[in-house]
């Protein structure tokens, strides 16, 4: 951990537009702390093969269906495909997650700092609750005919 001078030095010499007048900064190297950068990297990388291990049993479901076609009736086939539709936009959702942490990443490790960089960090995940519920109510029938009503 830095002491307060350190990382008002730091902060001010690279962001000069920071109003840091009347303010309490701390700052914590990520090269010289482990555990930090443990931590960061704990939070940022788990999602990668996360996202793979969804799109896998995607694939996965879609082949299990494909297989058991011909058994399901024309009502199973075409819930299945509305629920695997569901499933598949529900995937990509955490494309925002995803771009969060690069986003995060490229302003870590200082390959990039904008205001706007450090907006879109937390601006990215604006949009997941909101697109999950969109999701359930034009893809799920029961959820989409009550919101007709």
């Amino acid at each position: 951990m830095w002491d307060q001078q350190s990382a008002y030095n730091l902060i001010s010499g690279n962001f000069p537009h920071y109003d840091l007048s009347n303010r309490f900064l701390s700052a914590i190297d990520l090269a010289a702390s482990y555990t930090a950068l443990y931590a960061v990297l704990h939070i940022c990388l788990p999602s990668y093969p996360v996202y793979i291990v969804i799109f896998i049993l995607r694939r996965k479901i879609v082949k299990a269906l494909k297989t058991n076609e011909k058994l399901l009736s024309k009502e199973t086939k075409s819930v299945h495909a509305q629920m695997l539709r569901c499933l598949t936009y529900q995937s990509l959702i955490p494309i925002f997650m995803v771009l969060a942490i690069c986003l995060y990443l490229i302003a870590q490790f200082g390959i990039y700092n904008s205001r706007w960089l450090e907006l879109s960090i937390m601006s990215s995940y604006l949009p997941m609750p909101v697109l999950s519920s969109l999701t359930y109510i034009c893809f799920v029938r029961p959820y989409r005919q009550y919101c007709k009503r």
